[in-house]
């Protein structure tokens, strides 16, 4: 299901907000909202640090390393604010198989630039993966993809199980 939204930022928010006091996973460097959002929302932030050998992105170990049975949501932005770099499909891949065996942990997946890339890189999106599929909530907006900044259109497309939570959530929070 898909939930419009007033932006990216109220989208974050909304996922946030539901789950509550929960471990939220994000690998840095990251989006300087991202912490206050999580607070705002009541989560726990945990950060996962990641280096340049790695091209300042999250790995298989890293993931796995992080994990622990607190952990409710991963936020993965892909590509990267504010690095740029974007997730192949192989290294995609890797993540998914270590997320496939911890059933309880979400993913919320920014994808807020996935149009905006140099080259023709292609950027894909961890949703596409069946096995995860039911787990991952998409968030986009259309200021960066469509050069709209300022007018905070946004949205949420996920499993139809959690489309109705949020919408909840959105009814009476705007």
């Amino acid at each position: 299901g898909i939930i419009i939204t007033y932006g990216a930022s109220q989208a974050l928010y909304n996922i946030l907000d539901t789950i509550g006091d929960e471990e939220i996973l994000i690998p840095a460097p990251f989006w300087f909202a991202f912490p206050h959002i999580v607070a705002q929302g009541r989560g726990r932030l945990k950060i996962i640090q990641t280096s340049a050998e790695n091209n300042f992105k999250l790995t298989p170990q890293l993931l796995e390393q992080s994990i622990t049975w607190k952990s409710r949501i991963l936020i993965l932005t892909n590509p990267n604010n504010p690095t740029g770099v974007v997730y192949t499909r192989e290294e995609l891949d890797a993540l998914v198989k270590v997320l496939a065996k911890h059933p309880r942990l979400l993913v919320v997946s920014d994808e807020v630039y996935n149009l905006v890339v140099v080259d023709d890189v292609p950027c894909p999106s961890i949703s596409s993966w069946p096995e995860i599929h039911d787990r991952v909530l998409v968030v986009n907006s259309f200021s960066k993809n469509y050069a709209m900044s300022g007018l905070r259109g946004g949205f949420i497309a996920s499993h139809p199980s959690w489309t109705d939570i949020y919408l909840q959530k959105q009814n009476y929070s705007t």
